[in-house]
């Protein structure tokens, strides 16, 4: 009934929020820019808290205080759930877009958010169309806009961390903006992979030190990919 109850009230609160997706459809039409993304941010941080909190689950962040305040960053994280991208949004201190599979692009409703959040669309095909996305990535973050991204590539079926996908972090060295490890612990938990069944658990987000772009790092992006993947891992083994 748990379940059941969550869903419905994730559908409600997602169509309510239609008005001013459209709206923010409309600014960025405009050339209104600044006042989409304040009208964006302001959406999906109340989106994302509601979809979190209404499982009754308790949230704990630990190094917020540790995310530059005055750049953009790109957050690097291990993907535990449907529901990591709501967690981050909902509780980042920054307005943050994501990198999303193509096949997101052709869900109603959920598109028009997706894109005035200047996420970005990969076809894990198609080579050409995947460094383009990472080249608008990357002019969009010397722009201002954070982003958040998975290098697993998928979900994992039990919390346990897959490895890296290579090239995984070349939005990052592309752009040169700060790399922030986040670990997400617990988040497999709500809505285990596989099933609409809802549970109430205790969530941790560690966030590490940011990883500054460098020659050396730019360079030997394996290096970069197998430090930043560490750091997960071991908070991950740490806080579980």
């Amino acid at each position: 009934m748990k379940s059941i109850l969550w869903c419905i009230s994730f559908v409600i609160r997602l169509l309510a929020i239609v008005p001013d997706l459209y709206k923010a459809d409309r600014l960025a039409k405009k050339g209104e820019f600044k006042a989409r993304d304040e009208l964006m941010y302001k959406l999906s941080k109340k989106w994302g808290r509601e979809a979190i909190e209404t499982t009754g689950s308790t949230i704990e962040i630990i190094g917020s205080e540790l995310i530059p305040e005055d750049e953009a960053v790109v957050f690097v994280g291990n993907h535990q759930s449907l529901l990591d991208i709501p967690l981050l949004t909902g509780y980042l201190k920054k307005h943050t877009s994501f990198i999303a599979k193509k096949e997101l692009n052709k869900i109603p409703i959920l598109i028009i958010g997706i894109r005035n959040m200047n996420s970005i669309f990969i076809d894990r095909g198609n080579v050409r169309q995947s460094l383009r996305a990472i080249n608008e990535g990357a002019k969009n973050i010397k722009q201002g806009y954070s982003y958040i991204i998975f290098p697993e590539g998928t979900r994992s079926t039990n919390g346990e961390m897959l490895p890296f996908k290579s090239g995984a972090l070349k939005l990052a060295t592309k752009s040169k903006a700060p790399i922030i490890p986040i670990t997400l612990v617990g988040v497999n938990q709500i809505m285990p992979k596989g099933t609409l069944k809802v549970n109430k658990v205790n969530i941790k987000v560690i966030i590490s030190e940011p990883i500054y772009i460098d020659k050396e790092n730019s360079k030997d992006t394996k290096a970069l990919s197998d430090k930043v993947e560490g750091i997960i891992r071991n908070n991950y083994v740490k806080y579980k």
